[in-house]
């Protein structure tokens, strides 16, 4: 054993360090809680919390100003506002758009009981009826097994399909089908085309052949002409794959607040951060005087501790809002041609680029873009969003490319087609180094996919 003496460095995390870190990276809703309660745990606290919770600014000037250039803004913007939260070109999930809730607001399950309530069951279907209904899915799904049902309740598997059928019977049409194929059958049927063509295609296996375009293959296994085929494809094509979607989901919809909004005004964009230059939060000028002028010293230390966090807390708040002021700023800089041309106009910026122009270090951008978004004409997207990495670049200029930008001309390419004889992918490939876009046939189909643009043999017209 020896005694030496060792040099080392150490970095300690204060409190209020962490405190620093933790407000800088919250979001305006996280902001919004997080002040509440510390408002309620600090008397000298003073918080207006409606200046987060309407995203605009506290005092009617300001406020005005505003309201005054996101009408503008709205306008100029051909309604591009009603477009949903982070969208690029793709369609929703079920490949249905604008599908509005009922005005009611009614739920599906709410729906299908108030059309039960003129029929006359028993006791014991109705509490059946009750359950298989509460069974079905946003999508008008039926998703219990029907053995489960009649085991449950003592009966009958044939009763419990009964009911089921009862069910099926009701408003909107598909409603309690338990497969697309079954879905897309009864409404079929419920439109008077039972055992039609089209209701003989509307199974799993020919659904499969018609969403990759094989009319020929799904032609010749039926021995009919192409041109029916074609035409109890479009019949299909015209009904709703989830009868549900258009009403009101049981469960609580969650709302994005956006931590910036980006508006134009003499045709240059700002960033408008809500909050920014007003008193969010405050400390109790009257608690501040009392500190002062108390005789009391147990309250006298108790006051000065409080008043102490609060300055530390305002001080925190007024750095995430100047950061994210500064960030938000630069985005709109380099993104410009995004808020001006919308999805698919970004041009590459990576975090370290965004960090050297913030003058900041990269873990504090990674924070500020954490959990916070962003609310332009064409929609609300996440801050990271604008980062994009260069996907090729022109040997010709030296520009970098996004795959954004590679995309928008992998479509325009497609929609220039003749569709009677569609591109391959690797004609597509020829055509993009046209315009100095050199990428692999690999890369070209990897990007259609991403698009969900079918392949040379589902975008033929026959």
């Amino acid at each position: 054993m020896e005694q030496k003496l060792e040099a080392a460095q150490k970095q300690i995390i204060t409190q209020q360090m962490l405190q620093t870190i933790s407000i800088l990276q919250m979001s305006t809703q996280e902001l919004d809680e997080f002040l509440e309660n510390a408002a309620l745990e600090n008397p000298v606290i003073e918080y207006d919390a409606n200046v987060l919770r309407d995203g605009e600014r506290s005092d009617r000037e300001a406020d005005s100003e505003i309201r005054e250039q996101r009408t503008l803004e709205w306008i100029d913007s051909d309604d591009r506002q009603n477009r949903s939260f982070y969208q690029g070109d793709r369609d929703t999930e079920d490949g249905l758009e604008n599908i509005r809730t009922p005005e009611t607001g009614q739920t599906l399950q709410e729906f299908l009981h108030f059309q039960l309530i003129r029929e006359k069951f028993s006791r014991e279907d109705e509490e059946i009826l009750e359950f298989m209904i509460e069974c079905i899915d946003r999508r008008g799904y039926f998703q219990e097994d029907l053995s489960f049902v009649a085991n449950q309740y003592h009966t009958s598997e044939e009763h419990a399909k009964e009911l089921l059928v009862t069910i099926q019977k009701l408003d909107p049409a598909g409603v309690g089908a338990r497969s697309l194929s079954e879905c897309l059958r009864l409404q079929l049927e419920r439109n008077g085309k039972k055992d039609t063509l089209a209701w003989h295609l509307a199974t799993d296996t020919y659904l499969m052949k018609l969403a990759k375009n094989h009319m020929k293959e799904v032609a010749a296994q039926e021995k009919v002409p192409i041109a029916d085929v074609v035409e109890a494809f479009h019949e299909i094509q015209a009904l709703t794959p989830t009868p549900g979607a258009s009403f009101r989901g049981k469960e609580t919809l969650s709302y994005v607040r956006p931590d910036a909004v980006i508006v134009k005004k003499a045709e240059k964009f700002i960033a408008l951060i809500p909050g920014e230059g007003t008193d969010v939060f405050r400390i109790n000028d009257y608690y501040r005087h009392m500190a002062e002028v108390t005789t009391d010293e147990e309250a006298r230390q108790y006051l000065r501790k409080k008043i102490q966090n609060a300055e530390n807390l305002a001080r925190d708040i007024n750095n995430r809002t100047s950061t994210l002021a500064a960030i938000c700023r630069i985005l709109v800089e380099k993104q410009h041609e995004f808020f001006e041309k919308g999805p698919g106009h970004k041009v590459p910026l990576r975090l370290v680029d965004l960090a050297d122009e913030a003058d900041v270090h990269e873990s504090t951008v990674s924070r500020v873009l954490r959990e916070k978004y962003l609310q332009c004409s064409w929609g609300i997207f996440p801050l990271n969003y604008f980062l994009t990495g260069s996907a090729a670049i022109n040997e010709k200029t030296g520009e970098e490319q996004t795959q954004e930008q590679i995309q928008r001309e992998i479509r325009r390419i497609i929609d220039e087609e003749n569709k009677a004889k569609p591109l391959s992918d690797n004609a597509i490939q020829k055509k993009l180094e046209e315009v100095d876009i050199n990428i692999s046939r690999r890369t070209v189909n990897k990007y259609r996919s991403i698009m969900g643009i079918p392949d040379k043999i589902g975008r033929k017209t026959w």
